[in-house]
Formats: structure tokens, C-alpha cells, sequence
């Protein structure tokens, strides 16, 4: 089995990883902006939300509790460290700043 750090160019990496963070920041800026002016979104937010909330269900609610516990601040630092885990275990170490 091939090592998949041998496959992988460190400056692909670096260049993906800039690429999804300016996805990221331009598909934030487009929702906040569209929320702001109280556009179409808006709408379809709060018509997603009284569906939820008439079709409750236990499982259901658990199950969007779980998503919401993962994306915040401790569910987004566990999710890091084990991603840095998961790049150190791969030997990335041009990917991690304080293996350097």
C-alpha cells in the first residue's frame, strides 16, 4: 500500500486549503448578506423551521442536537485536533505549524 504523504504535494495542500477557506468566507458573506436584507432565505429559514418544530420527534431532535453540539466551539476543536492527529499520523508536518 502506497503512502498516501508521498502522493500528496505540500504546496497542493496549502493551495486547496486557502481555496476552501475563500469558498468558505465568500459562502458566509453571501448568506449574512441575503439575511440582511431579509431576502428569499429568510423565509424558507422560517418556514424549515415550523416544519420541524409541527414533525418533532425524539430521534429527530436528537439527531439535530448532535449536528448542533459538532459545530460548535468545543465540537469544532475536537473535530481540529483530530484532524491534526490524523495529518501528523500521515507525517504532514509542512501542514501543521508547530511540528516545524
Amino acid at each position: 500500500m502506497r503512502n498516501i504523504s508521498a502522493i500528496l504535494n505540500p504546496s497542493a495542500i496549502a493551495i486547496a486549503g486557502w481555496a476552501a477557506f475563500l469558498l468558505g468566507g465568500f459562502i458566509f458573506l453571501a448568506i449574512a448578506w441575503n439575511v440582511s436584507a431579509h431576502a428569499e432565505i429568510v423565509v424558507l429559514d422560517a418556514k424549515v423551521a415550523a416544519w420541524l418544530h409541527a414533525h418533532a420527534t425524539p430521534w429527530l431532535t436528537d439527531f439535530l442536537i448532535v449536528i448542533t453540539t459538532i459545530h460548535s466551539v468545543a465540537g469544532t476543536i475536537m473535530l481540529t485536533v483530530a484532524f491534526g492527529a490524523a495529518l501528523a499520523r500521515l507525517r504532514e508536518s509542512s501542514t501543521i505549524p508547530w511540528s516545524r
